[in-house]
């Protein structure tokens, strides 16, 4: 590889020797290129930057272990513990000498007690309980309301129900007169068509009285299902206690 003659991956991209001439292959030039941005970026403090120019760096040389060392150096001042273990981590899967694995090695179990140590404690959640003032709901009436004109329906209909059975008997003990009815024997024929207009009658009242209960009947009943009872006096709103988080550290 043609990062290999640059520097061991344990020396800092500060420390680097004389770089080599530069690569005829394109993209091995663009790489060292890369490199060179980073590493003089590296130099003037601006580690962010120089992430940038050694990521793009490895983008084109993804297995060079100086590149992932150095970029796992940069990650370390940035306090980006995690991706420094990564870029160690991708180094250690490549072929290294054994004293630079074991150099890698070292430096992951010392960024993983760094990430350990310096993550900030989490602040304790202490809940009090505070008075806080709520708006009650207003109480529900009762389904259906019994007042007094849903009982003026209901007597209205019974009224009209005994009506209906009243003047349908005596309808029919009419209509029973007029197949009895004999000429003659009975009376004449002015006194039957008194018998069967009276039995008509009776039989209209008792049709008109079915319709009145009829009527009186379904709007009793919408009037107890449509509405509610009447709620009861809301009570005045008062303080309930509710819990609230208070955070703090100690």
């Amino acid at each position: 590889m043609w990062l290999a003659c640059w520097a061991a991956p344990a020396a800092a991209l500060a420390q680097q020797p004389g770089d080599p001439e530069p690569p005829e292959n394109p993209t091995e030039a663009e790489a060292q290129r890369r490199y060179h941005n980073g590493r003089q970026l590296y130099e003037e403090g601006r580690y962010s930057e120089a992430v940038v120019e050694l990521e793009a760096a490895l983008a084109l040389d993804p297995d060079e272990p100086v590149l992932l060392y150095n970029l796992a150096l940069v990650q370390e001042k940035l306090g980006h513990y995690d991706e420094a273990i990564g870029a160690l981590r991708r180094m250690l899967q490549g072929e290294i000498p054994d004293d630079e694995r074991a150099r890698a090695e070292s430096a992951i179990r010392r960024l993983e007690g760094a990430r350990t140590y310096s993550a900030p404690p989490r602040p304790e959640v202490i809940r009090v309980p505070v008075p806080v003032e709520v708006e009650r709901p207003p109480p529900q009436g009762s389904f259906g309301r019994a007042d007094t004109v849903f009982f003026v329906a209901v007597g209205a209909t019974a009224a009209a129900l005994v009506t209906t059975a009243i003047a349908g008997a005596l309808a029919l003990s009419a209509e029973t007169d007029v197949d009895r009815f004999v000429l003659g024997e009975t009376g004449d024929l002015d006194d039957r068509q008194a018998v069967v207009d009276r039995a008509d009658s009776l039989a209209l009242v008792a049709d008109v009285a079915l319709v009145v209960t009829a009527v009186a009947a379904v709007s009793g009943t919408l009037l107890y299902a449509l509405r509610r009872g009447d709620p009861d006096e809301p009570p005045a709103p008062g303080l309930t206690w509710q819990g609230t988080g208070l955070r703090g550290r100690f």
